[in-house]
């Protein structure tokens, strides 16, 4: 977990903003990208009705096991629940949303999945949007939701939001039981954009990544190949599929070709294979990889998350299909080999 060295870190955020297009051009067209949710609206989360190429759940590899296995985590941290952490990076106090699942035994590693919010938006809002916590009980991972400076990614002057992720995830495996082969990342919009950074120049950190409504990819920018499954509305108003000029002027080169850019990174065929998974869904699944490379097409679907709640004014959110779902499963047959 070694990590970049800031001044090449700058480097190739900046290259990847530029090519994504900054997402503050979103504050002009919504109020927000993330909803605002509360517990309560949040239904459970459609069943899927495709996977991106399951596999069991893999035991944890020799080594893999992080430090705190076998001690007892810190105050707060209860099982079943949710608690409010800080911690200081970059000479500034910085905090995160940590659910615990419940039956968690400190002698069995875990999954850790990080789960970032859209520009405007916050962790508490993503962490409802998103319907990962159910998840996250159901299934037995520890689920991160971080809060950014100012609410976005990557843009903040001063800030260092993959060192940051780095030392959560640091200080986490001090404290829980984590399996290391199994650190995920997965986010919505802006959030998506940092997922997309971290598999970019945190390679040995995240063993996979889900990006929603904000694929990036920056030729010559990112590190090992890394499986990527990413989702997106044909109707999104806010990060266009087809890609064009953001109200402030930016552009963001569409999703196919940054689709493109993984597949190639990741050493996939050119052309993917397409399979309809639903009447509005479709799954293009890119072939001989060595990293899996894949991306659900929502036809009308809007900046929104897939299987949630509905929120309007980002557009139509396709209940064919669960975004969380489909991601925990993605996560779970790709752990760090």
């Amino acid at each position: 977990m070694d990590a970049v060295p800031p001044a090449r870190a700058r480097l190739v955020l900046l290259a990847i903003l530029l090519a994504t297009a900054p997402l503050s051009a979103c504050r002009q067209r919504h109020d927000r990208e993330g909803p605002t949710a509360t517990p309560a609206a949040a239904s459970s989360p459609a069943a899927p009705t495709e996977t991106a190429r399951l596999a069991p759940v893999p035991s944890p590899t020799p080594g893999s096991a992080s430090p705190g296995c076998g001690s007892p985590p810190g105050a707060g941290a209860v099982p079943g629940t949710t608690s409010v952490r800080t911690i200081t990076a970059g000479g500034r106090e910085r905090t995160y949303r940590l659910h615990v699942p419940a039956g968690y035994s400190t002698t069995t590693p875990l999954a850790l999945v990080f789960n970032f919010h859209g520009l405007g938006s916050n962790a508490f809002e993503q962490e409802v949007y998103s319907g990962l916590v159910p998840l996250s009980d159901r299934e037995g991972f520890l689920l991160v939701s971080p809060q950014g400076v100012s609410n976005s990614w990557l843009i903040a002057p001063g800030v260092d939001d993959v060192a940051f992720t780095r030392q959560v995830a640091s200080a986490l495996a001090g404290e829980f039981c984590i399996d290391t082969n199994r650190v995920y990342s997965t986010g919505m919009s802006n959030g998506a954009f940092m997922s997309s950074t971290l598999a970019c120049l945190a390679g040995d950190l995240v063993a996979a990544v889900a990006p929603v409504a904000g694929v990036a990819f920056r030729e010559g920018f990112c590190g090992r190949p890394t499986p990527v499954v990413a989702f997106h509305g044909t109707a999104d108003a806010a990060i266009a599929f087809e890609g064009g000029t953001l109200p402030t002027g930016g552009r963001y080169a569409g999703v196919m070709p940054m689709m493109a850019g993984w597949a190639g990174h990741n050493g996939c065929d050119e052309s993917p294979a397409e399979t309809r998974v639903s009447p509005s869904v479709r799954m293009l699944h890119y072939q001989g990889c060595t990293a899996a490379t894949a991306l659900y097409i929502v036809d009308g679907g809007g900046h929104t998350w897939p299987g949630a709640i509905d929120v309007p004014r980002l557009g139509p959110t396709t209940k064919e299909i669960s975004a969380a779902e489909l991601i925990w499963s993605f996560f779970q047959s790709h752990p760090r080999r």
